[in-house]
């Protein structure tokens, strides 16, 4: 490590007030919360995948004419090139007001950080899309694992490389991948990094099966000669008896990418026993939805059934970790991070599982509350083939539904309404959590009571008006929720 490097990682941690602090989001959500610390301190861990290209700011530009939206959301931007599926993005990271700072983007990764500890997080699982030192997804690495410790040490980062990315399929792959590995091991900063219980280095490559056990092996031979043990928590495709049989003696934990549907959940429980059974630790998988414009294809994710659907399955099957696909992957639609469309929806609704995966029990209901989930536009509704290359394909896993929901958290029983274009849908429903669900209407912005006797004690209208007709596709999830709160920020 280069002495100058050095000397700006001191000078950054000398000079940045440490800001740690015990989140505790009570008058965030409905129930009261019990804080980061009872959170980190559970023996389950839940990490969310970070995509190092959606950062929460690109350029500290105003929101309204940043790179986020001239560049990706705008049909016409970057050239035009994302004009034929309506631009790159459907939604980005919630806006934030411009920064003075000249180290904005230090305090954005302190931002992340600080949203992702206050929902629960024990880290990131970092997509490694390259091994150049000047690149921008390997300085934003660099920057998570030097100021995530201003905020709390706690907080880890997992080395997920990328073994589909260019940088690990490269010809000289067998002879560079540890030394790319090396120089984030003995980073200033690499306390940052996981390690298990034994002081290993986790190690958790997206699409491990990509390069054989004898490679994997060969590699780890490696690295035991630079003094560096691993531990190989692999990502598959899916966990399989092939996979697991193939792996399983170098690995103390398996997980897969998948998760686009409500049908997926039971997948994953079958998947947990299955490593359980055998003495496997099993990573289970967490998505909100799955939305790809540039690909032309959408999963149905049923308003905020797959993900709720998701969580259970992790807490049933007795899973030791889960990884939230994905923290940010805008360009895939699945982002759990506050968002410009879909708000703190997924996120809050997240955090209620999350504790009960976490601390063993479903946390009580103490405030009634209310998320909203619904498109901005029709499945049904025909893009202008003029603008649009081709037609989405979609439902994918589970046949298309063009429902708007109501998912509640009832202190007691109470009845809920959905109003749309004067027309009115009522259920009344027992306490806890319960899902209302009607047909969305075009033209309609949704409105959401929750009455119990003659009060109403919810109110809110949805901040997003369904179109009568669409150019371009957007199958996008939206939300939005009725607790109002101030989240902690950077």
């Amino acid at each position: 490590m280069k002495l100058t490097n050095i000397l700006t990682f001191l000078l950054l941690f000398l000079s940045v007030k440490f800001i740690i602090a015990d989140f505790n989001l009570t008058t965030c959500f409905p129930f009261t919360d019990v804080g980061t610390t009872a959170l980190l301190n559970s023996a389950k861990k839940v990490y969310a995948h970070y995509f190092s290209l959606f950062l929460i700011s690109i350029d500290n530009e105003p929101s309204a004419t940043d790179y986020y939206e001239l560049g990706w959301i705008d049909p016409n931007g970057e050239g035009g090139i994302h004009y034929g599926y309506g631009g790159f993005i459907r939604q980005r990271p919630m806006p934030r007001p411009v920064r003075s700072q000249s180290n904005w983007l230090d305090l954005d990764a302190q931002l992340e950080v600080t949203n992702a500890l206050a929902l629960g997080l024990d880290g990131f699982t970092y997509n490694m899309l390259s091994d150049v030192e000047t690149d921008d997804h390997w300085l934003q690495l660099i920057r998570l694992m030097t100021n995530a410790p201003l905020v709390d040490p706690r907080f880890k980062i997992v080395l997920m490389p990328d073994m589909l990315s260019g940088w690990t399929n490269a010809d000289d792959i067998d002879d560079t991948f540890v030394a790319t590995i090396k120089k984030l091991w003995t980073h200033p900063a690499n306390a940052t990094l996981q390690r298990d219980c034994e002081g290993a280095l986790v190690l958790s490559p997206y699409r491990a099966e990509s390069k054989s056990p004898e490679w994997w092996l060969d590699q780890f031979n490696r690295f035991a000669v630079e003094g560096i043990q691993i531990a190989f928590w692999p990502v598959f495709e899916d966990v399989t008896p092939s996979n697991y049989q193939s792996y399983a003696a170098l690995s103390t934990v398996q997980s897969e990418w998948d998760g686009n549907c409500v049908s997926s959940a039971p997948g994953f429980i079958s998947a947990s026993n299955y490593l359980q059974s055998r003495g496997e630790k099993y990573m289970s998988p967490i998505m909100s939805q799955n939305h790809r414009p540039k690909d032309f294809t959408s999963w149905e994710s049923s308003n905020s059934g797959a993900i709720r659907a998701m969580w259970n399955a992790a807490i049933s099957s007795g899973a030791s970790k889960i990884q939230i696909i994905t923290w940010n992957d805008y360009s895939e639609g699945s982002e759990l991070a506050p968002s410009s469309g879909s708000k703190y929806s997924f996120y809050d609704v997240s955090a209620y599982y999350l504790r009960w995966f976490k601390l063993g029990s479903a946390p009580a209901i103490t405030r009634d509350a209310l998320y909203y989930f619904h498109r901005n536009s029709l499945s049904t509704q025909a893009p202008d083939l003029t603008k649009q290359s081709q037609v989405f394909t979609i439902g994918m896993c589970d046949t298309v539904s063009d429902k708007v929901e109501a998912l509640v958290f009832l202190t007691s029983s109470a009845t809920v309404e959905i109003i749309q274009n004067g027309q009115t849908y009522s259920q009344t429903v027992a306490a806890g959590v319960q899902s209302v669900k009607t047909n969305l209407l075009a033209g309609a912005t949704p409105q959401f009571k929750v009455i119990r006797g003659s009060t109403t004690v919810i109110n809110i209208t949805s901040a997003v008006t369904v179109k009568t007709s669409v150019q371009w596709q957007d199958l996008l999830y939206r939300g939005g929720g009725s607790l109002t709160c101030t989240r902690p920020t950077i």
